[in-house]
């Protein structure tokens, strides 16, 4: 059916269509075919925002869309590629459990883990011995690049900028904003945005489920927007295996910081805790052998972030409640930032909802520290 080398085999199925995302897709098409009589075209891009917002299936529209082009021959700059190939590091997916509607974590089947697997992956499937010489032109997807370790995903961005073809382009996708010539950030949808992807996923998926506006902005605020939550609540209505007072219970945080010992122990992972864990299990490992040498700012940072009494905190108020300097403590916010766990508000910060419980179990280990943190905190906002 296709005339250039592919695993599209591979490629993980997607039960549903994407909605609300013409805009992205013309971005990774117009990074694929370059400007209207481009000599020269970027050769990489990361797509990179939190887990479960849509990345890839993202990637495999826009690569769906590029193949009808090609097929149809209505490609800029008469493109043709040798080969379009789909690597993914993913280890996990959340679905819905077959048996009682929640939402549960499953294997991924991935197929490198390391740098010098993808590398000998790449060629075989090219059925070269190495780049050294190749003058093809194609398309390589590497798919939640941030599973890996960090010399690991290093070694691959080195192999990505210095030891490929310049007519080779990849496409990676990762929570991380990885060191590519090209960067687009996904975001979730929110308020107008996020009830208009809503009505759209219920049309075109044809889901039997009508949803009120308040029950649509109830929706938005307990998945804070997140694509893969939105959709597996949707896909829970539809399928009449939970309403909406269910899903706002399953979704909402640990009942009390105090109690998040026992509780985790005692009861099964509520569809909070499974998301929190699938959105940020690498996450705060990677921060904290990175922060090795001052591990200590660090806790206390997300501390004052858990039990703040306000949604945002601005930098100064900030820098008074560690008793820190600006320049001290600004790479610690900007860093949180790349790695999604805090969003930038101005001069203002707020934390991702669904990391909370990363730092509660990390950081605020029982009720007397909690209290302790917390009347500090609360007493330094009233002075300050």
């Amino acid at each position: 059916k296709y005339k250039f080398i592919n695993n599209f085999e591979e490629l993980p199925l997607l039960d549903h269509k994407i909605v609300c995302r013409e805009k992205e897709i013309e971005n990774i098409k117009k990074f694929v075919y370059g400007i209207k009589g481009a000599l020269r075209k970027k050769v990489s891009l990361s797509i990179y925002g939190y887990g479960g917002v849509g990345k890839t299936a993202l990637v495999i529209e826009g690569v769906k869309s590029i193949i009808q082009d090609v097929v149809d021959a209505t490609t800029p700059n008469n493109y043709n590629p040798d080969f379009i190939l789909f690597f993914t590091a993913k280890e996990e997916a959340l679905d819905l459990s077959f048996s009682t509607g929640n939402i549960q974590r499953k294997i991924y089947r991935h197929n490198f883990s390391s740098s010098v697997e993808l590398e000998n992956s790449i060629y075989e499937k090219l059925n070269i011995s190495s780049f050294e010489g190749y003058g093809g032109q194609g398309i390589i997807i590497i798919d939640n690049l941030e599973t890996l370790e960090r010399n690991e995903r290093i070694k691959i961005n080195e192999f990505i900028q210095y030891m490929s073809p310049a007519g080779i382009q990849y496409i990676v996708t990762s929570r991380n904003e990885e060191e590519c010539e090209e960067r687009m950030k996904l975001g979730g949808f929110e308020a107008v945005e996020g009830k208009n992807f809503i009505r759209q996923y219920i049309d075109e998926n044809e889901l039997d489920l009508q949803l009120c506006d308040a029950d649509q902005e109830t929706l938005l605020e307990m998945s804070k927007g997140n694509t893969l939550v939105l959709v597996l609540s949707l896909r829970r209505l539809s399928k009449k295996i939970a309403t909406v007072e269910g899903i706002v219970m399953d979704l909402s945080k640990m009942s009390s910081v105090q109690s998040v010992a026992t509780e985790l122990v005692s009861l099964p992972a509520n569809g909070y805790e499974i998301i929190s864990e699938f959105m940020f299990k690498n996450t705060f490992i990677e921060l904290e052998e990175r922060l090795i040498d001052d591990k200590e700012l660090f806790a206390r940072l997300l501390q004052v972030f858990a039990v703040f009494p306000k949604e945002t905190i601005d930098i100064y108020t900030m820098c008074m409640l560690l008793d820190v300097g600006y320049i001290q403590i600004e790479p610690y916010l900007n860093m949180l930032c790349k790695f999604l766990i805090l969003e930038r508000k101005e001069d203002s910060f707020a934390i991702n909802s669904f990391a909370e419980k990363y730092i509660v179990q990390r950081f605020l280990t029982d009720q007397e520290t909690y209290e302790r943190v917390s009347n500090k905190i609360e007493k330094s906002v009233r002075e300050i």
